[in-house]
């Protein structure tokens, strides 16, 4: 195992020394390097070093309609989408993925509508992320006082999206200090009318052991982290009758 702290300094690897310069996480900063010096194919989960990455998550939104067309057809609509942001291809991936499955696309016939032909709007898209480590909240903040369009502010990069100090939380999986999909992501949350939320790690830590207890499911505590944010946003409230169902993305095993 190759660890990369954030001294500068290069690292040695099997073929040579390479520098950890370039990006705020040193870890990419030399899997960019290698891919580049050796003409690879980067294997990440890196939605912006790999975009099959995002593509990959697409396909979770198209199992999600799957399973409601099948079991709970008379859904119409989904509330909130709860999910786990770190560097941001998951989310991204299956923000995109509800896009194509409720627009459709031109030309496409039936297509990816087939998979949800009742449901009529995305759900509002939750981006989690432990209050340890919050760079697409903060990005998300600025754009929105600024009034700017996501891609607009793409535009001026550092001005929205720059490293997190000292990144901590339990929930080491998504602990990266820069969201690198944060472009997609805001998209997302500004089309639907969602949001970031961010949970402590007494939340995570509660999240992780409902999980495990009371559904029978061993999410890692970087999985649990959209339960926590839905947990402590009904916490204390009744459920409203007719309210269409949530979403949470409970994900990653617990080793």
């Amino acid at each position: 195992m190759l660890i990369c702290d954030r001294s500068g300094a290069p690292v040695e690897t099997a073929y040579g020394s390479v520098a950890t310069t370039g990006f705020a996480d040193p870890t990419l900063a030399v899997m960019s390097s290698l891919v580049s010096e050796h003409g690879s194919i980067p294997f990440s989960v890196q939605g912006s070093e790999c975009g099959l990455a995002v593509e990959g998550g697409q396909t979770l939104a198209f199992e999600v309609l799957s399973a409601l067309r099948r079991d709970h057809p008379s859904v119409t609509a989904l509330g909130d989408a709860y999910v786990q942001v770190g560097g941001g291809a998951l989310g991204a991936g299956l923000s995109q993925g509800m896009r194509r499955a409720v627009e459709g696309e031109p030309g496409e016939g039936r297509g990816w509508k087939a998979l949800a032909p009742s449901l009529e709007s995305e759900p509002r898209l939750l981006c989690v992320q432990p209050v340890g480590c919050m760079p697409l909240d903060r990005a998300w903040r600025v754009l929105n006082e600024e009034r700017v369009s996501p891609h607009a502010a793409a535009k001026a990069r550092g001005k929205y999206m720059w490293a997190w100090d000292n990144p901590h939380s339990v929930a080491h999986g998504i602990l990266d200090d820069e969201t690198y999909d944060w472009v997609a992501l805001c998209d997302g949350m500004q089309r639907t009318g969602g949001g970031t939320l961010s949970v402590d790690d007494e939340s995570i830590v509660r999240a992780h052991e409902y999980a495990k207890r009371e559904l029978g499911v061993t999410a890692c505590h970087t999985g649990a982290a959209g339960l926590a944010a839905l947990m402590v946003a009904r916490q204390g409230q009744a459920a409203t009758p007719g309210a269409p169902p949530d979403l949470v993305v409970l994900s990653g095993l617990d080793r």
